[in-house]
């Protein structure tokens, strides 16, 4: 987890980064040349400063963003707040001796910090046990979305229920549950099973999955193997109770029991899903947290103008 020092240096970062948009827009001049509607009334109204300022705002906020997520887990949205906040104050004082008051302040709710933890493909199938070997753990917490839940069953199976790999997504700090077994079958003939139960009792089965390797996906709601789909009704929507959870907790239970991998992302708005870095490493499983989008109020004002605007930024992409 990053600690203060890590915060106090991102937050001095950005100041430096931001610092030179604020200081740079009390040397623009009123010498563009204005198009359309601008050009015939023949006066400076500051539309130019206005537009040229947002465009570095937009930048120098990218690389905050692109900064905290290098070098955070935790926190994300707290850093851009705090960094944007502290840089937005200090240029506003250099541009109100001027006539002009520019805030520029994060929107939580359009803000989107997204979280993947995953385990690694190698030559011998693994477990979903944490870097610690611990079976039972937090993929993740508080996250509003579960956007990608996909699970690569090699073997290593349990033989009844209660025995089995338990995928859970509960809500958080409530008492609703979803949970997911995974597990041979003891019945003679029938090969793999996947059992689903909420808090209201039994879900949904899926028996006879066949050999595998097969594969749960639970953005889409299917299973597959190599032949093509064999549960196609069992994960629907009406039977991934989880989603109407506003705040969720992805969890394994008996994660020794099974070989192969995931790769499970959720995201959260205007807050950080929750990680725990003791239980990832670098090699295997591995996690990332990242601001996905980041989302800016931008107010510019001036004796001839009031310009206001949301500014989206999507780190480390580029601009159409």
């Amino acid at each position: 987890m990053a600690d203060l020092n890590d915060r106090g240096q991102i937050i001095l970062i950005a100041g430096v980064v931001l610092a030179v948009t604020f200081l740079a827009l009390a040397v623009v001049v009123n010498s563009a040349i204005f198009t359309g509607n601008l050009a015939t009334r023949g006066e400076t109204t500051g539309a130019s400063d206005a537009l040229t300022y947002r465009h570095e705002v937009a930048d120098g906020s990218e690389a905050l963003a692109v900064e905290i997520n290098e070098q955070n887990t935790s926190g994300l949205v707290d850093n851009a707040e705090d960094s944007l906040g502290n840089v937005s104050a200090q240029g506003g004082t250099q541009n109100a001796r001027r006539g002009r008051v520019v805030t520029v302040d994060i929107n939580r709710p359009g803000t989107v910090v997204e979280a993947r933890a995953q385990n690694n493909a190698t030559s011998d199938p693994t477990n979903f046990t944490n870097a610690s070997g611990e079976t039972d753990w937090d993929l993740v917490t508080e996250a509003n979305r579960t956007v990608e839940g996909e699970f690569q069953v090699e073997g290593g199976l349990a033989t009844s229920e209660g025995d089995a790999l338990h995928i859970f997504i509960n809500e958080s700090g409530g008492s609703q549950f979803w949970r997911l077994a995974v597990y041979e079958s003891p019945v003679s003939g029938v090969t793999n099973n996947i059992t689903v139960r909420d808090d209201t009792g039994l879900v949904s089965t899926c028996e006879d999955l066949g050999g595998t390797p097969f594969t749960i996906n639970l953005t889409a709601g299917v299973v597959t193997n190599n032949p093509g789909t064999v549960c196609d009704s069992e994960l629907d929507d009406n039977k991934r109770t989880y989603t109407a959870y506003n705040s969720k907790n992805v969890s394994f239970g008996n994660a020794d029991r099974i070989n192969g991998t995931y790769n499970v992302t959720v995201e959260a708005n205007g807050s950080t899903p929750g990680v725990d870095e003791n239980d990832f490493d670098g090699s295997s499983p591995t996690v990332t947290v990242r601001i996905d989008v980041l989302d800016i109020e931008y107010v510019y004002e001036s004796q001839r103008l009031q310009y206001e605007t949301d500014i989206t930024i999507r780190p480390g992409e580029d601009d159409d």
